[in-house]
Order: C-alpha cells, then sequence, then structure tokens
C-alpha cells in the first residue's frame, strides 16, 4: 500500500531484493497535499486526486480565481498552476 493509501504492484530485485513498485508512487498522502496548499495560500481546496504520478488539486488563490495546481509527488512542490 503507497502513503496516498492506494494498492500497488511492486517488483523484488531479485539480487539486491529491494522492493520497487510497478508504477510512481507518491510518498505524501491527501492530507498532505491539503496542508502544503494551505502553507502556500491556496483555499477551498477540493477535488485532491493522484494521477498518472502527479497530484492535482483545485483551490482558490488569494486573489480569488478558482485554478487547478499540480504538485510533485515527492516533496508536494507546485510544479504547474492554470485558471480552472
Amino acid at each position: 500500500t503507497s502513503a496516498d493509501g492506494n494498492r500497488v504492484d511492486v517488483r523484488i530485485d531479485p539480487t539486491t531484493r529491494q522492493v520497487q513498485a510497478d508504477t510512481l508512487v507518491s510518498t505524501l498522502s491527501e492530507e498532505d497535499v491539503k496542508a502544503k496548499l494551505a502553507a502556500a495560500g491556496y483555499s477551498k481546496i477540493h477535488d485532491v486526486d493522484f494521477d498518472d504520478g502527479v497530484w492535482k488539486a483545485e483551490a482558490d488563490r488569494a486573489d480569488g480565481n478558482d485554478v487547478e495546481i499540480h504538485l510533485d509527488p515527492k516533496d508536494g512542490r507546485v510544479i504547474h498552476v492554470e485558471n480552472d
């Protein structure tokens, strides 16, 4: 199970015995993402989803505009913002 609660398929390297996910997973939970967005000044955060290896959320900016935000799956850094 990944940090965001989803079940994932894994591979085990026969040499190193390290467990690796078949697909990109996030080290953040949905609550972590919401907290990072709130700390960055976003409000009315909703529709938070981990999709195609990126966290996506909708929220209001300080100026009141509704935006879609994409966040890095490892550190929660905002990597893209577009008007919704």
